[in-house]
């Protein structure tokens, strides 16, 4: 008799905290999202050098600091509590609300330590290539879900 193997697949256990596996990929598709924006916008412009920026300039921790700085904006304006979205635009007011704050605490930030600042041309096309990507991919996560949900409902 074959003992036979069963993963569940809905939770992640992290110590001491349980996280839902579609919580858990959501924060990392968002990582990857937000920072593949921000490093394909340091390659925009041929007069700088963006392989420079990331390796040489400390780009990868730039980068991720304004990632971490948008992913905290996301979660304290609630945009994961909810994966239906009710209206876009207020979806997109809200991701400008979040993008403008980050833009502040750079400035911020630059005052503490100018190392760590995110250079302005890899911040302006970064920002607007992350909206331009972030709002198509919640609808699209959006669809998603409703359509999994159905076909669960029915099914």
């Amino acid at each position: 008799m074959a003992m036979r193997l069963t993963i569940d697949w809905h939770v992640v256990r992290i110590p001491r905290v349980l996280v839902p596996a579609s919580v858990l990929g959501l924060l990392l598709s968002e990582i990857l999202l937000l920072f593949g924006c921000y490093a394909a916008s340091a390659f925009l412009f041929p007069e700088l050098d963006g392989q420079t920026f990331l390796l040489y300039e400390s780009g990868f921790t730039r980068i991720g600091i304004q990632v971490g700085l948008l992913l905290l904006g996301f979660f304290f304006r609630n945009l994961y509590g909810e994966l239906r979205i009710p209206n876009r635009t207020q979806l997109l007011q809200q991701l400008i609300l979040v993008i403008g704050l980050a833009f502040i605490a750079q400035a911020l930030l630059s005052y503490w330590n100018q190392d760590w600042r995110m250079p302005p041309h890899v911040l302006i096309p970064g920002s607007a290539l992350a909206l331009l990507v972030r709002v198509p991919s919640m609808v699209g996560a959006t669809l998603i879900s409703t359509v999994a949900s159905f076909s669960s409902d029915n099914g």
